[in-house]
This record gives C-alpha cells, structure tokens and sequence, in this order.
C-alpha cells in the first residue's frame, strides 16, 4: 500500500485501494473459513479495519517495513474476530494475502509497465498510472478470488450454479479489467484533473463487489431452499412410513377381530357337518389373505414399508411393478436417504406410467454387487414424445419446481456419499441406475 503525495485527490485514490483490498481480503478469506458474524456486524467491522489501516498508511508512510506488519496484524486480529479462528492461523492467511497482492502488483508494474508508459506517457511516479495499475491488480485479484471460491470455498453452493453461469458472472471483473487496460494504453490525457474518468473506474471497481456479493447472497439463499425442500421430503418420507406402519398395526388389529369371529363360524360349521360349506368359506378367506398380506419383503422393515406401500399405489393405477431384489438385511445406507431415493424415483415412475397409453410398467432392482456396493435401478415406460435430455429432466408436472427439487435431493444423497448415478432413456423405457459404494454407506 502506498501513498501517492499530499494532493487531496491522492488521499481519495489511496483510501479507494484500501477498502478495495479489504474487500478482496474478506472474500479471500470465506474461500478458507465461513463467517460467524451477523452481516452488520461484519460491515461495520470493515469500516473500521479500513479506516486503521489508513491511518495506519498515512502515519507510517516513511516506515515500510513497520507499515506493513502493523497492516497484517490488523488484518490477522480482523480475520480472528469475524472467523473465530486461531490467532496463528488469521496471521498466516493474511500474510499470505498481502504476498499475493505484492506479487500482482509487482507483475504488472514490471512485466506491464513498459507497453503502459508507451501507450499513455505514464512517467514511474504518476499518480494516476500508478493508481489505475494498482486497480487492475485488484481486479485481477477478484476474478481469482471468484473462480477459486466457486472450486473449494468452504460450504459452497456449486452445485447450484454451472460452470457455464459461473463464467458469466466472470464477464464483469474480466471487462473491468479491460476497461483499466484500455485507459492505461490509449489515453494520454488521464491525470489528476480528469475526476470524473477517476471516479467512473472507481466506481466500476465497487460495483465488482456488489455484484459479487449480490451473487453470492442468492446462492446462499437458493441452497437454504434447496436443503430446506431436502428437509420437508426427509420428513414427509418418515411419515408416510409411520403411516403406513400405524395403518398396518390398525389393520392388523381389526384383522384379528374378524379372524376370531372366522374361527368361531368355521367351528361352528363343522359342528353341524357343513363341510361344503366350510371348505367354500376357507377358500374366500386364503383368497383375502392373499390381497392383505405384505407382498415384498426384503428382511428389511424401511425398505419394505416403501416397497409395498408403492407396489399397493401401482396395482390401484394398474401398473405392473417388477422386483428384483435380494435379502437388504444387511443395507448401511441410512434410513432417510434410502427412503428419499426410493420414494422419489418409484413416485415419478408411477407418475410418468400414468401418462402412458399403451403398457405400463415399472422395474424396480435393488441388489449388492460382489464389493457390497448397494445398487437401485429404476425403469419404467413412458408415453410417446416423452422430452429427455442427457443433462436435464424436462418434466410435465404443473409444479416442476418441486419435481426438480426430488431429482437434486436424489442427486445430492449419491454426490455426498460419494456414489455414481445413470440416467438413460431408450425403447420407451426410462433407466435411473445408482451405485453407492459400501465403505461410504458404513460412514454416510
């Protein structure tokens, strides 16, 4: 950080760079660690750190090295109170930061400085050149930050923002840069008097800033809602279970009832030698058992309770369900991820059977390999013209947005147990095929 003289406009520039650098310092930082602060306390908090360290470059201005290592203490001592981390820790991270801007800036004023001064007549003690050169250092700074925040913040939201989206939002910094560029190459008139070409850049530099942090509030906000829906599915699976498990009990409960009424007219019959009779009245009865009794069972009590629960939704829509399945007794895949992953995909292929005119069908596997990793497949028809694309379910539902919503909460349960997942569609058949493998099922 530098002083530029004892203009008033020198002053102006000098604060902007600052409070430019603190901004990058802040969002450099969330790459590493999350904030534990409220918004206005971090806001205010970075009004002050801004202005010590003004002061700070003012009166310590013919002292560097003392400048400077009172400038990462503050830094250190800012970092440790918005992050609550180690003291040794912030320390590293904002020495590291200052290295990196030291290292920008000593690129473009070596490797840059000479085709500047060519193009705009910059004299090494320009006020202005050195001003603009610093800004695009700090722009350069940013769309690092940026880029980098998106791969490995810590408890970022890529998944919710492609690659594709992400590059648009580099489009701002990276013509910010140019800008800057472009006024250090072509005009010769840019000097201490120009305020208004002065304060546009600056301004533009800002607006980086907010733009980014508007960016940033919306992914925060989208990924709040897309957990929030991931919670409401949890539990709206924990209770269709409890339901059809306190539905079976009743039922069971009436079942015994009639059975001991069954039994007393069974005896009753043969008693009087009625045996025509007791032979047609037992055959009605296995007949109903046939129809009452679980037709699924796995050896495992969450996975037959949605299985059967969807089997009996299916052969009320007169779609034929197939099962290949083996003994689940020993599944390491948490309860509520296996019931979300079950309930959404079988859901939306009796959904998509509906649509269908001809043949409706659903598949329905669920089996360990030889590594013991769990495999779920899904198949099921669909009607003619049904839109699919590779990298997009497009869907006919009226609210698509909750669709979509059971679609990313499948996605998100195999992404974090580090599994894999296939979605095709061919000979109107439509496949979701998952495989999580074991050692992260024990962990999950």
């Amino acid at each position: 950080m530098q002083i530029y003289g004892r203009v008033e406009m020198e002053y102006i520039l000098n604060f902007v760079i600052i409070a430019i650098e603190i901004l990058c310092l802040k969002n450099f930082i969330e790459i590493f660690a999350e904030k534990n602060k409220k918004q206005y306390v971090c806001v205010l908090s970075i009004i002050t750190l801004t202005l010590g360290i003004y002061g700070i470059d003012c009166v310590l201005n013919d002292f560097v090295i003392a400048k400077i290592m009172c400038v990462v203490l503050c830094m250190s001592f800012w970092v440790k109170f918005i992050n609550n981390m180690k003291l040794w820790r912030a320390v590293f991270m904002s020495a590291s930061f200052m290295c990196i801007l030291t290292l920008l800036d000593a690129i473009i004023l070596t490797f840059f400085g000479n085709i500047f001064e060519a193009g705009a007549g910059m004299a090494e003690n320009d006020v202005v050149g050195i001003y603009y050169k610093t800004l695009l250092t700090r722009m350069i700074m940013i769309a690092l930050i940026m880029y980098i925040k998106r791969k490995f913040a810590v408890g970022g939201s890529e998944y919710l923002i492609n690659e594709f989206e992400w590059l648009k939002y580099l489009y701002f910094p990276l013509m910010t840069i140019i800008i800057i560029v472009g006024m250090l190459v072509y005009c010769d008139d840019i000097t201490l008097h120009n305020n208004v070409v002065l304060s546009i850049v600056s301004l533009l530099a800002v607006m980086n800033f907010i733009v980014f942090s508007l960016i940033e509030n919306v992914v925060r906000r989208e990924k709040q809602i897309s957990e929030s829906k991931l919670l409401q599915n949890d539990i709206k699976s924990k209770h269709e279970y409890y339901q059809y498990v306190s539905e079976n009990y009743e039922i069971q409960r009436q079942e015994i009832h009639e059975f001991k009424n069954q039994i007393d007219c069974i005896l009753e019959m043969l008693n009087h030698g009625e045996y025509a009779q007791t032979q047609t009245f037992l055959k009605n009865i296995t007949e109903n058992l046939d129809d009452r009794i679980d037709c699924i069972d796995t050896k495992n009590a969450i996975i037959n309770a949605v299985l059967n629960q969807k089997y009996r939704t299916a052969l009320k829509k007169e779609i034929l369900m197939v099962f290949q399945l083996q003994n689940l007794s020993e599944n390491q895949i948490k309860d509520t991820d296996i019931v979300t992953i079950l309930s959404n995909l079988i859901d939306n292929a009796i959904e998509t059977c509906e649509k269908c005119n001809g043949q409706k069908r659903i598949k329905v596997k669920i089996k360990f390999n030889d590594a013991k990793d769990t495999i779920i497949s899904v198949k099921n028809s669909v009607p003619n013209g049904y839109k699919f694309d590779k990298n997009h379910i497009v869907t006919n539902k009226k609210n698509k947005r909750i669709h979509g919503c059971g679609i990313k909460n499948i996605i998100n349960i195999v992404e974090k147990n580090e599994g894999h997942y296939n979605i095709e569609c061919s000979d109107n058949e439509f496949c979701f095929s998952i495989i999580i493998p074991q050692i992260h099922s024990l962990t999950s």
